[in-house]
């Protein structure tokens, strides 16, 4: 897995180039994530989501599933309870794909 943000904004701010928080890349492979897929996509200069956006945690969600591991599985520190994979509100699935 690998992952980064959308890259350097059109618009040069202080002390330097602004970036774009809103959008970013990942690619994962291997362990069992299905080869060859696009998912979702940015506007015409990549500065935010178009086409199913996906978060962290989806990503996050992912990765639990293809190592066999229940995304909804709730880690129970005492101090802060957790789930492993959580998932925006409004996701048909946990994972991304």
């Amino acid at each position: 897995m690998t992952a980064g943000n959308g890259g350097a904004a059109g618009s040069v701010g202080t002390p330097g180039r602004d970036h774009w928080g809103d959008s970013m890349f990942c690619l994962l492979g291997g362990g069992g994530v299905k080869g060859g897929q696009v998912v979702g996509s940015t506007d015409r200069l990549g500065a935010r989501p178009h086409t199913r956006p996906v978060t962290p945690c989806n990503i996050h969600a992912t990765i639990y599933e293809v190592l066999g591991i229940d995304p909804k599985l709730h880690l129970n520190r005492p101090e802060r309870p957790a789930r492993a994979g959580a998932r925006r509100p409004d996701a048909k699935s946990t994972s991304c794909f």
